[in-house]
């Protein structure tokens, strides 16, 4: 990547990040491959250095930077911005829930199944929100929001055992 990129640059870079895959599956895309017993390890080590409550709200206003129209199906105000978007209770609240959910699966690495069948629970539950004109690619900004915001400060070998870890939950919801 060029020093001289443009301010767009980490955008263009979250679209063009990829990571090994097995197998073409659910909603078109590629099961990622299983995490391996030391990518879980790193996952846990970053997550414990992780500020969640800070964390939660940077990756759900990333979203919302590249999204905006994504703040309705989340029952916020358009113009909502800033301090007053991260001190809105319902903003909180998702912030939290995210958080919870992430702190179970980093819990249960070592129990795979539970974690996917966690994932499957949560992707029903957010099928029956009928959020109108979803778009696939929200997925992709989920993803890359997420990874930024968790994986920022580590090393490539960390960021690439996040990636996965998301990719599978994606993928299973």
């Amino acid at each position: 990547m060029s020093l001289n990129a443009p301010v767009d640059s980490k955008l263009n870079r979250r679209r063009s990040s990829s990571v090994a895959a097995v197998s073409i599956g659910r909603n078109n895309t590629m099961k990622p491959k299983r995490l391996a017993p030391r990518q879980c390890n790193l996952i846990i080590k970053s997550w414990g250095r992780t500020n969640k409550a800070k964390v939660g709200k940077d990756i759900f206003e990333a979203i919302f930077n590249e999204a905006e129209e994504l703040k309705a199906a989340f029952g916020l105000s358009l113009s909502m911005r800033g301090k007053r978007l991260r001190s809105d209770s319902t903003f909180i609240a998702h912030t939290d829930l995210f958080i919870d959910t992430f702190d179970f699966v980093i819990r249960h690495l070592d129990d795979l199944p539970l974690v996917i069948e966690n994932a499957e629970q949560l992707g029903r539950r957010h099928a029956t929100l009928n959020i109108e004109d979803f778009r696939p690619e929200y997925w992709g900004i989920f993803r890359e929001c997420i990874i930024e915001n968790v994986s920022n400060e580590e090393d490539r070998e960390t960021q690439i055992a996040w990636r996965q870890l998301i990719l599978m939950l994606i993928f299973h919801m």
